[in-house]
């Protein structure tokens, strides 16, 4: 299927399964000791969703998602609708759908025909209340579907 079909991910990054190491072998991001954490490699900045849900007293909470495209190794097209949590998948299946939205995407990421980007969602109790993309840019298409040079570790999903 992933030689002849498009394909579209909707899900929980910990969920990513098979296209997992795709995903992040292209990547600027790693996930960090848990899946509500992504650490950008090139600024060494890390991204956390607040897991879980909002400690008691605090009215919303923030979440992480993630938009990726790119080819497969036929030449269809993959794309990866990912969050940390309920309200970052959310937010990316949004923007998604939202003309300016991606716009300002492909813009961050140079127009690359394999890009990500990583958004920032803003919830209360599981409802999306908005977000904003965070780091937009171009996967690094031909690691995609080579083999690791070192492999990646991944806490359990």
């Amino acid at each position: 299927m992933l030689k002849r079909s498009d394909v579209l991910y909707v899900g929980y990054l910990s969920a990513l399964r098979l296209l997992r190491d795709p995903v992040f072998a292209g990547s600027r991001f790693r996930v960090g000791e848990t899946y509500d954490e992504l650490i950008d490699s090139r600024t060494g900045r890390r991204y956390a969703s607040q897991e879980g849900g909002p400690a008691e007293g605090q009215a919303s909470q923030r979440d992480l998602g993630y938009f990726a495209a790119f080819r497969g190794p036929g030449g269809n097209r993959i794309v990866i609708l990912a969050g940390a949590r309920d309200v970052g998948l959310m937010q990316t299946a949004e923007a998604a759908t939202n003309p300016a939205a991606l716009k300002g995407l492909l813009a961050a990421a140079g127009h690359s025909d394999a890009f990500e980007g990583l958004f920032e969602a803003e919830g209360l109790r599981r409802a999306n209340l908005g977000g904003r993309l965070l780091v937009g840019a171009p996967l690094d298409a031909a690691h995609i579907w080579s083999p690791p040079k070192a492999p990646q570790q991944f806490p359990a999903g």
